[in-house]
């Protein structure tokens, strides 16, 4: 003859069965909630990468390009900065009678940030040589 405790679980089995399934599914969640974030921030580089790899090629095919500062936002939200600055050249060398035309050479700072966080997303610091202007007095 069988007693009525071999008909199922009692509930303090089927509690403990619900605990260790919420616990599964919260850890579950959260490494899902982790890859996500680390996703949207690559995604997030990604973009700045690309957006300063196009501000830096259309600034250096500009050939009246001058010092100054140009500031923004893309398409997709992503605020820019890039601050253009006259870098000292190299010394001229003394061995030639007549010196040779110098290249002008600018320094390009060009920070990306995302809006909402206020944080720097990248922060590119390049060095572009420009022709010598052909009317410009020679030192």
């Amino acid at each position: 003859m069988t007693g009525p405790r071999d008909a199922g679980f009692t509930l303090v089995e089927a509690l403990i069965a619900f605990v260790i399934v919420a616990v599964a599914l919260h850890a579950g969640f959260s490494i899902l909630a982790g890859q996500s974030q680390r996703f949207r921030s690559s995604e997030l580089e990604l973009r700045a990468q690309d957006l300063a790899r196009s501000l830096l090629a259309e600034a250096s095919a500009d050939s009246a390009l001058q010092a100054g500062r140009l500031s923004g936002r893309s398409s997709d939200g992503l605020a820019y900065s890039l601050e253009i600055t006259e870098a000292p050249g190299p010394a001229a060398s003394s061995s030639s009678a007549e010196p040779a035309p110098r290249a002008r050479l600018l320094q390009f700072d060009l920070v990306v940030t995302e809006p909402a966080a206020r944080r720097p997303l990248l922060r590119v610091v390049t060095l572009r040589a420009l022709p010598a202007d052909p009317g410009a007095a020679q030192p």
